[in-house]
């Protein structure tokens, strides 16, 4: 549980600059809202390792964090009715698309996930079959991570941070999507061990973060989560089968 802390923290200090710099303003309601963000990121990691710290906690029977996704998700969205300070839809929490970006998206994320499961052709190890594994993959990663740790970050953050500074406003990145796709990033590839010494894993850091950035992007364009969590959940389904046939 500390360790969960320690790292969430450590994490938020890495890119506090660039909130710091891309803030509209620094008003006490932009400042309750970055408040906001932390207090979800790190509600969210913790809740994540709860059942493996408590055993009792558990909820299912299986080698998958089904508990820890479950928690995190339920928590994220019990603080947003407790914070209440936003509309669902503020959060892409919406079935409703940007119709005008519909098809483009589509077309995007069909070229990802075919790029990623030729990319396991040849890439992959095998593994046994899991009825349970396949189960897993199709609903808690992207369910979790993309309303947690993007949709609802990113809705957050996109009220207070602005695309408008220069370095930005240049090169186009948004500095809400580039924090979550960031926190993403560390999430897989940079930690603390049990004696508080720093290990970096430089290919899923990068790996991670960018596709954070294009579920992010996709999801901030198409004003809804929708996109993301489906191809995300099909993606991790087809290639976890594909390592089973």
């Amino acid at each position: 549980m500390k360790k969960a802390i320690l790292e969430t923290l450590f994490y938020l200090v890495l890119i506090s600059p660039i909130i710091i710099y891309s803030l509209k303003d620094k008003k006490r309601q932009t400042l309750k809202v970055i408040l906001a963000f932390a207090s979800i990121a790190l509600l969210s990691n913790v809740l994540m390792i709860v059942p493996i710290e408590y055993e009792s906690l558990v909820l299912f029977d299986s080698k998958w964090n089904w508990s820890g996704k479950l928690y995190a998700t339920l928590g994220v969205l019990l603080f947003l009715v407790v914070y209440g300070k936003f509309q669902l839809k503020d959060y892409y929490l919406t079935l409703k698309q940007n119709k005008s970006f519909l098809k483009k998206g589509i077309l995007i994320l069909l070229v990802y996930i075919l790029i990623e499961v030729i990319s396991y052709v040849f890439l992959s190890n095998k593994m046994p079959w899991s009825l349970d594994t396949l189960l897993y993959q199709l609903t808690m990663p992207g369910i979790q991570e993309e309303v947690a740790s993007r949709a609802i970050i990113i809705g957050l953050l996109v009220q207070v941070l602005s695309s408008e500074k220069k370095l930005f406003k240049k090169s186009r990145i948004n500095p809400a999507i580039l924090v979550a796709s960031l926190m993403f990033g560390f999430g897989h590839g940079l930690f603390l061990n049990d004696s508080l010494e720093v290990t970096f894993y430089a290919y899923p850091f990068i790996r991670t973060t960018l596709i954070g950035y294009l579920y992010g992007w996709i999801t901030v364009k198409s004003g809804s989560i929708l996109l993301a969590l489906v191809s995300h959940n099909l993606l991790n389904f087809i290639t976890s089968l594909m390592r089973m046939l």
